[in-house]
């Protein structure tokens, strides 16, 4: 790597150093193959200038517009996008089995399978492109999206975001930050490679030692967007914008779980409870888009908003709440619920406290609690016989 303003003097400084390699290679026996050794000119010029001929063993290396080069697909433009076509194409063949297995295994399986099959491929080596446009960015997301609709059950259409928060997972973009903001933990504390703290002393005005842990870095002017969004500048200024207590966190181990929990989502373990048909009916309803006349009106899957009692349309609090079809049985679940609450000195109130608290549990009650809350609410929608035609 050999930046430079004259071609000239950058192809001299490369095939000296060239020629100290091939030096070598004789006093150690290696044998260098030409025909294997790439030339890159990276640039954003549109017209950049021409790099003269290198050579190494005899032979001249060939000038190429992108190689790939451990798993990471770079190109002459400095672009991500040769990258990102590789790894949303890898990524999406996988959704293939995730989905072909949806009816057969549990949701905390399929949860696993995404975790460790495919979102490696979406974050492999994510730090290198963090400068990439916000238009590959949603490309990534979407591969996401596409595997938590797959394992919440979601039904097409169905907002992105309270998908993500329904399967409990981070954005990737998160994912990034959270693991931009551990490197630069490491580096404060010494726990980092050396060229990467170089790298950081290089970019940055502080002379002299300087201590992540209590000032922010002040970042030397960056003239491009891209250059901003890079790693070190980018890490920089999340750095700064991170509380005292976090940046202060006295182990590696205490830092992750303290980021954690300041920013990250957390999954909520009884939301991959019970019957699949039931709890994926539920979720649906959770995310604000089930198989209820209401909604398949909007995507005009049906002739008629209405529910078959003809006393209003069916939306999610109708059919929960409402509906007369269903009152002996939504009698019979709201005294069972009240017996679990009232142990802990609640009873359901309004009509919006009470639908929340059947879609989502309690929040104030015991995770065993909810686990018999919600098996309560399985029994009411498998009674209803409402999703027995999807």
């Amino acid at each position: 790597m050999c930046p430079y303003k004259d071609s000239n003097v950058a192809a001299a400084s490369l095939q000296s150093d060239l020629d100290r390699i091939e030096l070598w290679a004789k006093i150690w026996l290696v044998d260098f193959n030409p025909t294997k050794c790439r030339v890159m000119n990276f640039s954003t010029k549109r017209r950049p200038s021409q790099l003269p001929n290198l050579t190494i063993n005899g032979g001249v290396m060939s000038q190429v517009s992108k190689h790939k080069h451990l798993g990471v697909f770079l190109t002459e433009t400095m672009s991500w996008k040769e990258h990102i076509d590789h790894i949303v194409a890898k990524s999406s063949k996988r959704l293939g089995p995730l989905t072909m297995l949806k009816n057969q295994v549990t949701r905390t399986a399929l949860n696993t399978m995404y975790i460790t099959l495919i979102r490696p491929i979406l974050e492999y080596s994510s730090s290198t492109f963090l400068n990439l446009t916000q238009a590959d960015a949603d490309r990534l997301e979407q591969v996401q999206y596409k595997a938590a609709r797959i394992v919440s059950g979601a039904l097409s259409g169905t907002s992105r975001t309270s998908t993500i928060q329904e399967v409990g997972w981070d954005t990737l973009t998160d994912r990034r930050k959270s693991q931009q903001a551990t490197i630069m933990y490491k580096i404060s504390n010494a726990l980092a490679p050396n060229y990467l703290q170089n790298a950081l002393a290089n970019i940055t005005r502080t002379q002299g030692r300087y201590n992540l842990r209590n000032q922010s870095l002040e970042l030397a002017v960056t003239r491009t967007s891209r250059y901003q969004k890079s790693f070190v500048p980018s890490s920089i200024s999340l750095w700064n914008s991170l509380p005292l207590d976090i940046k202060n966190s006295r182990s590696l181990d205490s830092f992750k779980i303290t980021y954690k929990r300041t920013f990250r989502t957390t999954p909520k373990r009884i939301f991959s409870h019970g019957p699949k048909r039931s709890s994926r009916f539920l979720a649906q309803c959770r995310m604000g888009f089930p198989p209820l006349n209401a909604y398949l009106y909007i995507r005009q899957l049906v002739a008629s908003p209405r529910c078959a009692c003809n006393e209003g349309d069916e939306t999610t609090k109708h059919f929960f709440l409402k509906c007369p079809k269903y009152a002996a049985a939504r009698e019979e679940l709201f005294r069972e619920v009240n017996v679990i609450l009232e142990s802990f000195d609640f009873r359901l109130g309004g009509i919006n406290d009470t639908l929340h608290i059947l879609l989502f549990g309690h929040a104030e009650i015991s995770e065993d609690c909810n686990i018999r809350l919600f098996d309560l609410v399985f029994t009411f929608i498998t009674n209803s016989n409402r999703i027995a035609r999807y």
